[in-house]
């Protein structure tokens, strides 16, 4: 049985997966379609919702602790 953690990669990965083939930039709604189209199940929330978690993760510094 997969886990929820295992769903959300699934997703993230399938986003930047669609990104990284793209030769243009994309909006969450042109991901959504795609990916829609690549039957997976997935809402344009829940795109914008992975896009933002990756541009925070990207515009961090690195932290000592």
């Amino acid at each position: 049985m997969h886990n929820g953690n295992d769903k959300i990669e699934k997703k993230r990965l399938a986003i930047l997966a669609v990104l990284k083939e793209s030769k243009e930039p994309l909006g969450s709604q042109k991901i959504t379609e795609l990916l829609n189209h690549m039957r997976h199940d997935i809402r344009e929330r829940t795109v914008r919702f992975h896009l933002n978690l990756s541009l925070i993760h990207i515009s961090e510094p690195t932290r000592p602790y």
